[in-house]
């Protein structure tokens, strides 16, 4: 889920701002029925899914207004010197009182010197580059109904050097880690041996001569199926899982891409898989992504990476 920030569109009134003496407060998992309730006052999906692995793997804080209600969250997941941000949320009715502004400053105060990591809309984006950030490219939400075979010319293109997928075991889980370190650039163990165990409803890895080289994980996104993380040795890999996580699927499947991955998103879009939007992929506090990115097709959620 991409981090949003306030915003006040033309014709909406701007607030005074919060005392800065207000307190930013960590939330504990009872918060959630006020979360998801911020969350639907967004038009985001309430979903308590997603919230609960933010809730048990990383931190959420929250403002309160001056009657005690919930008006404002940040969530941070750290694992090594890497910080994921997401689930900036702010209510509409106190818009434009700098709240988002305050609660990106206190995650950044909190973990400063480690590389901060996130997904911005168009509104959140001037913020964040005040706030030093800066874009390193983009990711793109595909979104429908998978059809395995459109038939046609040009659809097998990346089908030709597929290599075998089957569904992750236990003894896998050593060999996605390292596959995601290396690309993340951080151990996160913990995370994928909960997803792989009750987050995801399923796992496959890709093998070649034997070896793990990619994997990805399906999970239930509120009405929809998305897919994530997703790691290959190249777009024909990331395809050949994205397939066999979409085989015998009913409903909608997302799946977030890079912008650089042209051809594997040419692929998707052929398979029913449409373009819903973007966002941008912005760093705090390096060059760059930590991790060798090129084996990275697309992060757990756009909260954690």
């Amino acid at each position: 889920m991409p981090a949003r920030l306030p915003n006040h569109e033309p014709g909406q009134p701007v607030g005074m701002p919060l005392p800065r003496a207000v307190p930013i407060r960590r939330l504990g998992d009872e918060t959630m029925p006020e979360c998801l309730a911020l969350a639907v006052d967004r038009e985001w999906q309430p979903d308590g899914h997603k919230w609960q692995l933010l809730f048990d793997h990383g931190e959420v804080w929250g403002v309160r207004d001056d009657d005690g209600s919930l008006v404002g969250t940040a969530t941070a997941t750290r694992f090594g010197d890497v910080v994921a941000i997401g689930n900036v949320l702010v209510a509409r009715r106190v818009e434009g009182r700098g709240i988002g502004r305050r609660l990106m400053e206190h995650v950044l105060a909190r973990h400063n010197g480690a590389v901060v990591v996130l997904n911005a809309t168009v509104y959140g984006r001037p913020l964040y580059e005040k706030l030093g950030f800066h874009a390193v490219g983009s990711t793109h939400t595909h979104r429908g109904l998978f059809v395995p075979d459109p038939g046609g010319p040009g659809f097998t293109t990346l089908d030709a050097a597929e290599p075998s997928t089957r569904p992750a075991t236990p003894a896998d889980l050593p060999a996605i880690a390292r596959l995601d370190a290396a690309a993340y650039g951080a151990n996160r163990e913990p995370l994928l041996r909960r997803v792989a165990t009750s987050f995801a409803d399923a796992v496959v890895v890709s093998e070649c001569g034997g070896a793990v080289t990619g994997f990805g994980a399906r999970w239930s996104n509120g009405g929809h199926s998305q897919i994530g993380p997703l790691l290959a040795g190249g777009e024909a890999e990331a395809a050949s899982v994205i397939a066999a996580l979409a085989q015998g699927l009913d409903g909608e499947l997302r799946v977030d891409l890079n912008d650089r991955d042209a051809a594997l998103r040419e692929w998707a879009t052929a398979r029913g898989l449409t373009e819903t939007g973007a966002s941008a992929l912005m760093v705090h506090g390096a060059d760059a992504f930590p991790g060798a990115r090129a084996s990275w097709y697309s992060g757990l959620m756009q909260a954690i990476g």
